[in-house]
């Protein structure tokens, strides 16, 4: 009897699977390849991007400087930063004849008409009289709370308010009493003397509403809106050269007095060195200038003014000029903000030297040059170079 043969199944073993699934996915990524799958793309967007960049900045002001020709003695009736309406006084000069023991004089006759009017009015009670003399005290009592606290911040609006107490006592009494022989005699020597101040002195008045300011580097000819047109990068970085403000202390001739700052309307000259910044006219900023943190000035950068790799940008301001009243030389840092043709920084390349990016248009590879308009770890606003170069919304550029 012959025997049977009996058949037996075969296990697969696991490694076989595995070997399989080694294959599969092989294949799936050599038709990935081909397919053009390999290729890392992202969509050119529309957005926005911010950057900082720090530089040297030079402030150019809308003023006017008052001089004072052949004077002497200065008695000013503004403070620093004081913000004045045109016309309003500013200074008092006198003639370098009209010395200190003049104007001395004056008041000492003063003092004298006074005793002698509080001599005449000793027994007589007057309403008008007692409220300007309790003016009087009221403002002296608030110069000596001043002088006890140290701080003189306000000597020059309490001075000039205690002047005007004064005098409207010194004309209430002159109205009220009936004088005597003595006081005849002290009313024209006071009145002689106060023509000779009248003569000797010239007030000199704000030409407009401003800022006022004692403070002056000597540049305010040179750095100003009349000759804007003409400055360069290398005219601002020579004229600037160690402007330092002094105070305008005594009026010797043809020395200024002070200046009113038009403190609405100012600009900013922003000297970039070998391409640091780069701006574009009609470009919104924000300036942060050191020694100021905190404090953010927002501009608008109305020219730009190249000079071989370095480039001088004019940035006009229309926020008060506050605390920067008498600076002029200063670091900034210029914060722009763009908006354009957005793309990841990862896909910016270079061919023979020349930044762009691959434009993907399906299995097609287009080398597109590009202007980095303002760029940062990840983003980059961008704009194609030639009109022959084309770089839109929705297209596909390679990524790194």
């Amino acid at each position: 009897m012959a025997k049977s043969k009996i058949k037996r199944s075969r296990r697969i073993k696991p490694r076989f699977f595995v070997f399989i699934g080694i294959i599969v996915i092989i294949a799936v990524l050599v038709i990935w390849s081909v397919l053009g799958g390999a290729t890392k793309t992202a969509a050119v967007q529309w957005g926005q991007l911010g950057s900082t960049h720090s530089a040297k900045a030079v402030l150019l002001r809308d003023e006017q400087v008052i001089s004072a020709e052949s004077y002497g003695k200065i008695i000013y009736f503004a403070a620093e930063g004081e913000r004045v309406a045109k016309d309003a006084k500013i200074a008092e000069v006198f003639r370098p004849q009209f010395t200190d023991k003049d104007l001395q004089e004056y008041y000492t006759a003063q003092q004298a008409v006074l005793k002698q009017q509080q001599t005449l009015m000793q027994d007589i009670v007057n309403e008008d009289l007692t409220k300007v003399s309790d003016q009087v005290d009221a403002q002296f009592t608030e110069i000596e709370a001043m002088v006890r606290s140290g701080d003189v911040t306000s000597s020059l609006r309490l001075e000039r308010a205690l002047n005007s107490a004064l005098q409207e006592r010194h004309t209430t009494y002159r109205n009220l009493i009936t004088e005597d022989d003595i006081l005849t005699q002290l009313y024209a020597q006071e009145d002689a003397l106060q023509s000779k101040v009248d003569q000797a002195k010239t007030e000199v008045v704000a030409p407009y509403s401003g800022v006022v300011s004692f403070y002056l580097d000597g540049r305010e000819s040179l750095l100003n809106p009349e000759s804007m047109a003409e400055l360069t990068y290398e005219t601002v970085e020579t004229v600037t050269k160690d402007a330092k403000a002094k105070g305008s202390t005594d009026a010797n001739p043809q020395m200024p007095l002070f200046r009113v700052v038009n403190n609405a309307k100012w600009y900013v000259l922003i000297l970039s060195d070998g391409g640091a910044v780069e701006l574009n006219a009609g470009q919104s900023v924000n300036l942060n200038f050191s020694g100021y943190a905190g404090v953010d000035y927002a501009g608008t950068c109305t020219d730009v003014r190249p000079s071989g790799d370095n480039a001088l940008y004019v940035i006009e301001m229309s926020q008060d000029i506050g605390a920067l009243l008498s600076e002029r030389n200063l670091d900034v840092t210029v914060g722009k903000q763009m908006e354009g043709l957005k793309i990841p920084a990862s896909a910016l390349q270079t061919q023979e030297g020349v930044r762009g990016v691959y434009v993907i248009d399906g299995q097609a590879k287009t080398f597109v040059p590009v202007k980095v308009l303002v760029e940062d770890g990840s983003a980059a606003i961008v704009e194609a170079l030639g009109s022959e170069n084309q770089l839109e919304v929705n297209q596909l550029v390679q990524i790194k």
